[in-house]
């Protein structure tokens, strides 16, 4: 699986997962549903900052690769 599919599969689930929260609060017992739902946030957060981290990486990797070598380095 690709990061961004990954990344997509994480911003996907704190939707289903207020549905699921939606649905409980109507029936009288949220509390379970609200943990799902508020890590799933989490995750989310954790995750877009670690794509982040990772692409931040990859582009100084590649200013590294490119920049003037002096002589005797």
């Amino acid at each position: 699986m690709s990061e961004a599919e990954g990344l997509s599969r994480l911003a996907g689930r704190p939707l289903e997962d207020f549905d699921d929260y939606a649905d409980a609060f109507l029936a009288g017992d949220p509390e379970p549903s609200w943990r799902r739902f508020d890590e799933s946030l989490h995750e989310l957060r954790d995750g877009v900052g670690a794509w982040a981290l990772s692409a931040r990486q990859r582009v100084q990797e590649q200013r590294e690769a490119r920049a003037p070598r002096r002589d005797g380095d």
